[in-house]
């Protein structure tokens, strides 16, 4: 309730109260006598109340404690008022009503207090940040969540699951399980090799969604995030005749889809990022938006497609910067501000705050991702971007001055 009122005169001191919350705080005045006194103190001292008000909200000292400070001005305002009124009988009676006053103040100064500064007070400046490791998980069609071993970089599918070590991590049965989802975390990596010897790499924050099981025809896997895929050939016999025909192999992403035979090739399809870049290392690749009017080009080894507001184009590209990522390494090559602190983002799991608008910049640079955040934004420093590492309720947040 306390919360509730202290808002509602907060409004009324500053003038945004709506007519239905001052029907609520008239209506909350009516249950109590006392309350209507402290209304009426509101309209005939409104300094009063503001002094307090005002010196909840941030305005503190920095050698003072809002609780302190509270204390203080409150009774320097009682002071004053007993020495500029005569005292008379019911001066006991009018000191209770201060004493209420206070208690009130109190209650409401707590709410405030609470509510501005674990926004505000308990922020946390940090110096650096590490990166967070965190371990990949498997998430089978029936519900089953296998946390995957952090020392093991990879998995090979089949009707026994196993590390790349040989080591088991369990039985799927193909009743029960149709399809697997494997997750990476920010500041992981990991390895998959699917049921055909199709071997993908996924980057941080990645999720990769394959079947236990290829059909004979087709091959089809979703990404959300970035993948290295080294697809492996299929064949399959049509009709009963002797030749053989390979499978095509798709990888679908929230805007586009891509479909090789047998190639190689980098997508970075994040869902959060403003393109999708697919990379060609090896191969051919059919690379076709999701758009409602799909457009498609077709790309050559060294080249990559580039989807972005419903357009795609492709260009060539160095493909040792495209996939810098592989070797555990930050590469920039002319890449703008944001893509760049999207990428760090995605490593070291910190959100990104803009306190203005930051003109077009691009960096360049290659640092390895094992480094604490700090030497990599030393880059970017270098080239005029101002900015602090701080940390909020357990949320680590990288502000851009």
């Amino acid at each position: 309730m306390i919360p509730k009122i202290a808002h509602l005169i907060k409004a009324k001191l500053d003038g945004s109260i709506s007519p239905l919350e001052e029907q609520q705080l008239l209506q909350w005045a009516e249950q109590d006598p006392s309350y209507q006194a402290l209304l009426d103190r509101l309209d005939t001292d409104e300094g009063f109340w503001k002094d307090v008000l005002n010196n909840i909200q941030l305005k503190q000292s920095i050698d003072e404690h809002w609780d302190e400070r509270l204390d203080r001005l409150t009774f320097e305002k009682i002071d004053r008022y007993k020495h500029n009124h005569r005292p008379h009988r019911s001066r006991p009676r009018r000191y209770l009503q201060y004493t209420g006053l206070l208690l009130l103040f109190s209650a409401i100064g707590i709410y405030f207090y609470i509510a501005i500064d674990s926004s505000a007070s308990h922020i946390q400046v940090l110096k650096d940040i590490s990166p967070t490791y965190g371990t990949a998980t498997l998430e089978l069609s029936d519900g089953t969540l296998i946390p995957l071993d952090a020392d093991k970089r990879g998995i090979v599918v089949g009707a026994d699951m196993r590390y790349q070590d040989g080591s088991s991590v369990g039985t799927v049965e193909d009743d029960a399980v149709s399809y697997a989802t494997l997750k990476v975390p920010q500041g992981g990596k990991y390895q998959v090799t699917l049921s055909d010897g199709t071997k993908v790499w996924l980057n941080s924050g990645s999720t990769l969604k394959y079947p236990i099981r290829f059909s004979d025809s087709l091959r089809s896997v979703e990404l959300d995030g970035e993948g290295y895929f080294d697809v492996a050939h299929q064949y399959y016999q049509k009709d009963s005749k002797a030749d053989k025909r390979k499978t095509a192999f798709i990888v679908t992403s929230a805007t586009q889809s891509v479909e090789v035979l047998g190639t190689i090739f980098n997508i970075k399809a994040y869902a959060d990022d403003v393109c999708s870049k697919t990379t060609l290392l090896y191969g051919a690749v059919r690379l076709k938006s999701s758009t409602v009017v799909p457009q498609s080009v077709h790309l050559s080894p060294g080249e990559q497609g580039i989807l972005t507001s419903g357009q795609l184009h492709k260009k060539t590209v160095n493909i040792k910067f495209e996939i810098g990522w592989l070797e555990d390494k930050f590469i920039f090559r002319d890449t703008e501000l944001r893509e760049a602190l999207m990428e760090l983002s995605r490593w070291y799991g910190f959100e990104i705050k803009y306190e203005r608008n930051v003109p077009p910049t691009h960096f360049y640079g290659e640092i390895n991702r094992n480094s604490g955040l700090i030497e990599v934004l030393k880059i970017l420093k270098s080239s005029g971007l101002e900015f602090r590492i701080e940390q909020q309720n357990g949320v680590k947040r990288l502000v851009v001055l």
